[in-house]
């Protein structure tokens, strides 16, 4: 994402799966934000090697969400809670980078992020940053593969696998769930936040999405309880100072005052809006559109669609 920081100076805003967000000098590709290295754990398989240490920026606050614990681990019943604190006790987990060996690995942020493709929108006018978040844990291990073996790739039985191919292990993915397909980890798993791009500051920030549409063994609950919910997808700020955004498993499309985060509007949709919505005026009526794909994900519970919806905002 290019901006110009207050000073005219060109910048690059780079959003990371990790939850770090840098800023680049747009033209040398040198941190504008100073940028430390701190140390990460460090392991993995027989002959891997590890950095030692990890870039992370002083600029913008993380939006990955603190490190797990033990006591962090949630379950919609007791029974479910106690397997999951034992899967976590069990695994291999050390925080941030944990290097992932054939024991199933904890990964937080995991494969779909901290920022996944959305990426953030921009208010230039005024010089606002929003940046929508998933905390959502991930189990993985690399599956060691006999000589000749060809590799797997794709998504069965709730796990993605990566080929690798070249290498001994392919890569298995999967969310960190309880027995009834619950999150283990306490909410809330989706997360939008507004920053301050000159002060780099945290303006507000408030779980993303409801429980309307995730519940145990993959039913919807039907319990609009502001969670944050997971969910995949990008925002688009407009210059009257609205925030739009659907993204999560509620299969919701929203507007968001930018300024201070109240919720001014909804809509539902007939699938998860995985999307990034766009904006446009028409020439032809002078009215303003707001349109977004809502097809589903396949990594998400809920219907799938191949719906383009398209709203309308109010003459004047």
């Amino acid at each position: 994402m290019a901006v110009d920081l207050p000073g005219a100076q060109g910048a690059l805003i780079v959003p990371t799966k990790r939850g770090e967000i840098f800023v680049l000098d747009r033209a040398t590709g040198k941190p504008i934000d100073p940028v430390v290295q701190k140390p990460v754990p460090q392991g993995g398989v027989k002959g891997e090697w590890t950095a030692p240490t990890q870039p992370y920026t002083t600029g913008f606050p993380s939006v990955a969400g603190d490190d797990l614990r033990e006591r962090d681990m949630w379950g919609l019943t007791p029974i479910d809670q106690m397997v999951c604190r034992i899967m976590f006790r069990r695994a291999n987990y050390k925080g941030q980078f944990t290097p992932i060996g054939t024991t199933p690995t904890i990964t937080y942020p995991a494969v779909g992020g901290g920022i996944n493709w959305g990426g953030v929108s921009i208010d230039e006018q005024r010089g606002l940053m929003v940046v929508n978040a998933l905390h959502f844990a991930n189990l993985n291990r690399l599956a060691p593969r006999k000589a000749g073996e060809t590799p797997k790739s794709g998504f069965e039985g709730g796990v993605i696998m990566f080929p690798q191919a070249g290498t001994p292990y392919g890569f298995e993915s999967f969310p960190f769930l309880s027995p009834i397909f619950a999150p283990c980890q306490q909410p809330p798993y989706g997360i939008i936040s507004v920053f301050d791009i000159k002060t780099r500051k945290l303006l507000w920030s408030k779980p993303l999405g409801t429980a309307a549409g995730s519940g145990p063994l993959g039913m919807a609950s039907h319990i609009p309880l502001r969670m944050g919910a997971p969910g995949f997808g990008g925002s688009v700020s407009t210059a009257g100072g609205l925030v739009f955004i659907a993204a999560t498993q509620d299969r919701v499309l929203r507007a968001f005052d930018i300024g201070n985060g109240q919720e001014v509007w909804s809509a539902k949709l007939p699938a998860v809006g995985a999307a990034m919505p766009i904006s446009y005026v028409s020439p032809k009526t002078g009215r303003q559109y707001v349109v977004i794909a809502a097809g589903g994900h396949f990594a998400v519970p809920g219907p799938h669609a191949s719906a383009i919806m398209a709203y309308a905002l109010p003459a004047r």
